[in-house]
């Protein structure tokens, strides 16, 4: 059982507020001891008001509906969350063959968690996303949102989503991208399309290599310490096309990219972000896989119960990490060594037949 940051906050101020009131009763107390205490008092109470511990982005993975998407550009059926140009909801309580889930015009995809997730457009030919006049008129598209809790200046966050290329011969998108991201802003900005405030060449956290994979789920997260008291989350390609890298992934001359994005996560705990993302609790045992031993400290197995199907194995540290990668898998045993990790929670993903499996291990 993993002790919360509230708890540890409190039976630390709880142990010196016993001190001080023990002093106290034995007329033992200075102003300095006292002056200790207040600092203490203070500072446990920001730590837990600003969040310690906890996701501070609200309906992270878009499962709570004012109703069900029927059409594209209908982000505002999505509880909380706001749409810079024309993002698109999908939910598997639509009844839309555009917007359902798993199979609609950006392909076939299963959430990485629940039953919903959305997708912007963070690279394009001109005009492609929207409308606009410039032959450079970077056509992008952004999600945002209010922060249950404004961040805290000098404190270091943990921010992560999920996202998933989509490749779609009916939405003409088939490119790659690079620099998709996460921007926080001082309250929500302007609705304006195209917005120059929110392409700066700039973003707190973005992935710099491109994000090429189609069938399952990709995290993309970093860490910044805040210098301001962000209260506002902002997901897109933050950067320019011209500082924006792609790829075609398909024989087509155009380049139009379209990402899928699910479970949002900023958090002062890198274990909160890490593994509240693209945790699929279904046992093992069912899933077709078996890991053990746990906990390990030399070497893990796996072991494949569906007898020869092709899997893809990835291990990631606490922090988001990734640790080993074995992306074409057929033998039953798959034995790793993990000998040379450092000890603590490993997350481990398996890939197989456009599923996704996670799970758990304590390396010792």
């Amino acid at each position: 059982m993993r002790i919360s940051t509230q708890m540890i906050a409190f039976n630390f101020l709880r142990k010196y507020l016993y001190d001080f009131v023990t002093s106290v009763a034995q007329n033992q107390a200075t102003m300095k001891q006292l002056t200790k205490i207040l600092f203490l008092i203070v500072n446990c109470t920001l730590l837990i008001n600003n969040g310690m511990g906890q996701n501070l982005v609200p309906n992270p993975s878009f499962e709570d509906t004012v109703s069900c998407p029927t059409s594209d550009n209908q982000l505002y059926n999505c509880v909380g969350w706001d749409a810079y140009s024309s993002p698109d909801y999908f939910s598997t309580c639509s009844s839309s063959p555009d917007v359902a889930v798993p199979n609609n015009w950006g392909g076939f995809q299963q959430p990485a968690t629940g039953d919903s997730y959305v997708a912007i457009g963070v690279f394009g030919d001109t005009s492609f996303f929207y409308s606009c006049d410039s032959s450079s008129c970077n056509s992008h598209e952004f999600v945002g949102r209010f922060l249950s809790t404004p961040l805290a200046i000098g404190v270091k966050y943990y921010v992560s989503f999920r996202t998933s290329l989509s490749i779609s011969n009916s939405l003409s998108v088939n490119c790659a991208a690079d620099k998709l991201g996460v921007k926080f802003t001082n309250g929500q900005p302007s609705f304006g399309v195209p917005s120059p405030t929110l392409i700066s060449n700039s973003a707190h956290i973005y992935s710099s290599t491109l994000l090429t994979d189609s069938s399952g789920w990709s995290m993309v997260h970093g860490t910044f310490i805040a210098d301001s008291t962000y209260n506002y989350i902002i997901l897109g390609n933050f950067f320019d096309d011209s500082n924006t890298t792609t790829q075609i992934m398909d024989g087509n001359t155009y380049c139009n990219s379209y990402y899928f994005i699910d479970d949002v996560c900023v958090s002062t705990d890198s274990l909160t972000c890490v593994n509240s993302v693209g945790i699929n609790d279904t046992p093992f045992n069912q899933s077709g896989f078996n890991v053990y031993p746990n906990p390990a400290t030399n070497q893990i197995t796996i072991e494949n119960l569906q007898l020869g199907d092709a899997y893809e194995i990835q291990i990631y540290n606490s922090l988001g990490q990734l640790l080993y990668s074995d992306s074409e898998v057929h033998t039953i045993n798959k034995e790793i060594d993990i000998n040379t990790f450092s000890n603590g929670l490993l997350l481990i993903n398996i890939k197989s037949e456009n599923r996704n499996f996670f799970y758990k291990l304590l390396k010792k």
